[in-house]
């Protein structure tokens, strides 16, 4: 019998698209990391229950991004410690970045652009840690319970 003390976390790269995206963060158990390769166009919301972290390549970042245009959000990060890296992320005015309902979510060297909201908390405000964001061109500002921003 294993603990999870005697696994370590796996890297799972992302198969092209929206499809490859959902089944990486299917695949992803706690403490694994996602790795975007190509840019996801969303049709509806990935729910995020576990704690991992979703990033890209830094070299090739500028050329990764999740891209919505529906009315909802991209992502519902539903677990405490989840961690966006290097992610760009361009919404439509009825599509949200995030909801955070009640978790601790780190964003660092992250882009959120053209979104309705850049993370919705309304119900339970999340705890959002930003390291080097950029928020910017959306319809609505950036909020939550607690807020910490380092060089953004």
């Amino acid at each position: 019998m294993f603990s999870s003390m005697d696994t370590a976390a796996a890297t799972i790269i992302a198969r092209p698209g929206e499809r490859g995206f959902r089944a990486a963060i299917t695949a992803a158990q706690d403490g694994d990391t996602v790795t975007l390769t190509n840019q996801v166009q969303l049709q509806s919301t990935v729910a995020i229950h576990k704690q991992i972290t979703i990033t890209v390549d830094p070299v090739e970042a500028w050329r990764i991004w999740i891209e919505a245009r529906f009315d909802g959000a991209m992502l519902d990060l539903l677990a405490n410690g989840v961690v966006l890296e290097g992610l760009r992320m361009a919404g439509s005015p009825q599509t949200d970045a995030l909801r955070a309902e009640g978790v601790t979510v780190t964003l660092r060297d992250c882009i959120i652009a053209n979104c309705r909201l850049p993370v919705v908390s309304s119900v339970q405000a999340a705890c959002l840690r930003l390291e080097r964001v950029t928020v910017s061109n959306n319809e609505q500002g950036i909020y939550g319970q607690s807020l910490e921003a380092k060089d953004c």
